[in-house]
């Protein structure tokens, strides 16, 4: 979507160098990502455990994405 729209985003995504999107968040990335630390990250609504707390290895990434770069 925001490659269609070729808009400037902020998009928060699992650090997952392996992802088949990884490679095109990469492209159109106008910095490097920022890393959320995991104690940044606010809990889930109610009882349930937020999905990071499920695998300590987990972690976010903030990126400045550009859809008229790539």
């Amino acid at each position: 979507k925001i490659k269609q729209d070729k808009v400037k985003a902020t998009v928060i995504t699992p650090y997952w160098t392996s992802a088949l999107w990884y490679p095109t968040i990469t492209a159109m990335s106008v910095d490097k990502p920022l890393r959320i630390p995991r104690g940044q990250v606010l809990p889930a609504p109610g009882n349930s455990p937020h999905i990071l707390e499920k695998n300590p290895m987990w972690s976010l990434s903030a990126w400045n994405v550009d859809g008229n770069k790539q």
